[in-house]
């Protein structure tokens, strides 16, 4: 349920239910367990609120770190691509949307 959550930009209640998801298994199943790892790996995803910023050609895709300026700049780090690479990514500001 969480990613789906995840998948329609609904961020927060996403990590809600992962952090839940990840203390109830690690009581039923234990730190080690593939489902606990899991779980824990979702959560990381779900703790990394990314946004898509529209370049000329693309959506693309970004880290929200803060806001500024009264929410009227939104700092966002990336691009994010996958495997991540966060020794590539830099520090932008971008005109909020909100």
């Amino acid at each position: 349920m969480s990613n789906i959550l995840f998948e329609i930009f609904r961020a927060i209640e996403a990590k809600r239910l992962a952090l839940k998801m990840v203390a109830d298994s690690r009581r039923i199943h234990g730190h080690g367990h593939k489902i606990t790892m899991k779980a824990e790996h979702h959560l990381e995803l779900c703790s990394e609120y990314r946004v898509g910023v529209k370049s000329q050609s693309a959506r693309v895709c970004f880290q929200a770190l803060r806001y500024e300026d009264y929410d009227n700049i939104c700092v966002v780090k990336g691009s994010i691509e996958e495997p991540r690479r966060v020794s590539n990514e830099k520090l932008l500001r971008v005109a909020s949307v909100i």
